[in-house]
């Protein structure tokens, strides 16, 4: 699964991405995430305890792309790559080479992650108009897709709004059109959160978990098609097998449709335990999300 973050100029994309892993990484709710190679470890771990002293990273002047594990109760079970841009690429220009690459990720990925500096939302028509180009490029974006996606809103930088209730407003009146959009598909699945990611870390884990809640759905659905395809298989094996099948087969030095039948309930049964965890996790996942708002 491919998760690519959204966003202007200095919404904190980096720095959500980095007390983000911080907090998972040590653990929560049974669920950790690793990084896969040791340098991104390193230098996300290196940022957020710079974060949490209060010195944030600089804008993100690249494309970034992180290979990550989800573990739960040890066990790793999910794989994914989150990919991190710089700000305003996606509202840039179609010559734009990082605009062009950051359209392409973000219509293959299983999860969007718009982040949105909701210390603009209170500050006037000037800014809120900063953010309303990003939405509109989101919402045409949705619907191009037409595979299941989960996509999150992260209103980043909340411990420095002073008027919490007035940026909810807001939000909600500049995120319509989104929201609308996402209302008239079957295929996308929506969380709106605040988020801090400042020496006290506010709600990061749940946009990475959010993604990956809907990640091992499709995951789920994708091993249950393979599941019911071998067990067809093995059905019409079963009915080409007997007394001719095996002498055939011996004269031939083919494996009988017997021995077929048998290898695919092994594939069947294989994709079944690999279910199995996904299953239980996929349970303790989705409590967390019972007071979030969802769309």
């Amino acid at each position: 699964m491919d998760v690519v973050m959204l966003g202007h100029e200095a919404a904190g994309k980096t720095s959500y991405l980095s007390a983000m892993y911080e907090e998972m990484n040590g653990g929560s709710e049974g669920f950790t995430v690793r990084a896969q190679r040791p340098a991104d470890h390193q230098r996300l771990m290196s940022l957020a305890r710079h974060i949490r002293s209060g010195t944030y990273p600089p804008p993100n002047a690249r494309r970034s792309n992180y290979l990550l594990r989800l573990h739960h109760a040890g066990q790793p079970i999910f794989d994914f790559v989150w990919r991190d841009y710089r700000g305003g690429a996606l509202t840039e220009t179609s010559d734009s080479a990082q605009a062009s690459q950051l359209r392409a990720d973000a219509a293959a990925a299983g999860g969007l992650v718009l982040t949105i500096d909701s210390t603009r939302l209170t500050s006037g028509p000037r800014a809120q108009a900063h953010v309303r180009p990003l939405i509109a490029t989101t919402v045409k974006l949705l619907r191009e897709r037409q595979e299941t996606t989960a996509l999150v809103i992260a209103l980043t930088k909340w411990d420095l709004v002073a008027d919490q209730d007035a940026a909810a407003r807001r939000a909600r009146d500049l995120l319509g059109d989104l929201i609308a959009a996402v209302g008239a598909t079957d295929d996308v699945y929506g969380l709106i959160i605040p988020v801090a990611c400042g020496p006290q870390a506010v709600n990061v884990i749940f946009p990475v978990l959010w993604c990956l809640h809907v990640g091992i759905a499709i995951r789920g659905r994708a091993i249950q098609r393979n599941v019911a395809y071998y067990q067809h298989l093995q059905a019409v094996a079963r009915q080409r097998g007997g007394v001719v099948d095996r002498v055939r087969s011996w004269y031939r030095g083919e494996p009988t449709w017997t021995v077929v039948a048998a290898q695919l309930q092994v594939a069947a049964d294989l994709e079944l335990a690999s279910l199995r965890p996904l299953i239980t996790a996929s349970q303790q996942l989705a409590p967390a999300f019972e007071d979030a708002v969802t769309f």
